[in-house]
């Protein structure tokens, strides 16, 4: 019985070593890490980068050879060197951006956090009319860098928007100097009806520009806004902070995220990144025929002094008293 139970060994060792070498090959050649989570696969690529299209690969100056290459005066007084995005100012009643200055416009990172969370809650990407998004009309043609010829259409062009009623003023201009570099205007008032009763609110509208329309990408399938699959490299403590102050409640002493526009398989993503990669505890309750996220009260407690930077004054409210308290400054 000895000898059986040694060879058994051996051949459980032997089996383990084979198994073993053919998934780190199986992983190796996908060129993605897998986490198995409710028996599926949630891709984490090893780095995400935010690329605007494949046009920075040529001459913005050839590909639009009408477009004022003179918009922009060069800057010769400033010299510093600083962190890219980090001093970005206000296009507030500039004129219309030409054609080279809207993709030479991209979203940094640290306006990129923010945006992750705003758009998963309250903010929605269009494209500027239905008419050129239907049209699809050949703008120009250049050559790109492999010799081969490249299109651009006049539907790339999508703008960001975003309301708030007019209780929720100071979180709307907290967001509009985060997206204030890529507006032409102040937000403004608007009007709702809704069973024959008016409500007022303030709505922030972008330009249109291409690097909108390379978010709505990620974020739409076709005029459905979707949760990515590479959410765990997006999102941020600033930008859950965003969704918590855009769709979250006071409940049960924890917060309840109003997702109910995803389905239960993109919601499932959300709490298991939560988990993953804050170790944020969250269920799921159903509501009439949706289903929304609550956070518990101990993710809470441990949760608010990692976003409570983030939180204006006004959207405290949606925290525990207790856990404000403990963290004033």
């Amino acid at each position: 019985s000895n000898s059986f139970s040694k060879s058994y060994s051996a051949l459980n060792f032997i089996i383990f070593i084979i198994l073993f070498l053919v998934f780190y090959f199986y992983f190796k050649t996908t060129q993605n890490d897998y986490i198995i989570l409710f028996n599926s696969f949630l891709p984490l690529s090893t780095e995400f980068k935010y690329k605007l299209f494949d046009l920075h690969r040529g001459n913005l100056l050839e590909i639009f050879p009408r477009s004022n290459p003179q918009y922009l005066k060069e800057n010769n007084k400033c010299k510093s060197i600083v962190i890219y995005g980090s001093n970005l100012n206000s296009s507030i009643h500039l004129p219309k951006f030409t054609s080279i200055v809207s993709y030479m416009v991209n979203i940094p990172n640290n306006i990129l956090s923010a945006l992750i969370g705003i758009l998963l809650s309250d903010g929605h990407i269009e494209y500027k009319t239905r008419k050129l998004f239907n049209s699809g009309k050949v703008i120009n043609k250049f050559k790109s860098p492999d010799g081969k010829d490249s299109l651009i259409y006049s539907n790339i062009n999508s703008r960001f928007r975003f309301k708030q009623s007019i209780d929720h003023l100071e979180y709307l201009f907290y967001v509009f100097n985060i997206l204030s570099p890529y507006c032409k205007s102040y937000p403004r008032l608007v009007k709702t009806r809704v069973n024959r009763r008016e409500f007022y609110g303030i709505e922030i509208i972008t330009r249109a520009l291409p690097c909108f329309t390379l978010l709505r990408e990620m974020f739409y399938n076709g005029r459905n806004k979707i949760i990515p699959e590479n959410l765990y490299e997006l999102i941020t403590y600033e930008g859950l902070a965003h969704i918590i102050m855009g769709d979250g409640s006071f409940k049960f002493n924890g917060i309840l995220l109003n997702l109910q526009a995803f389905s239960v398989k993109e919601l499932i993503l959300f709490i298991n990144v939560l988990k993953i990669k804050f170790n944020i505890d969250c269920t799921l309750h159903k509501s009439r025929n949706h289903y929304t996220v609550y956070i518990t009260v101990d993710s809470c407690r441990k949760l608010y002094p990692k976003i409570k930077n983030f939180i204006v004054p006004s959207m405290r409210y949606k925290f525990e008293k207790k856990i404000i308290n403990n963290f004033k400054n």
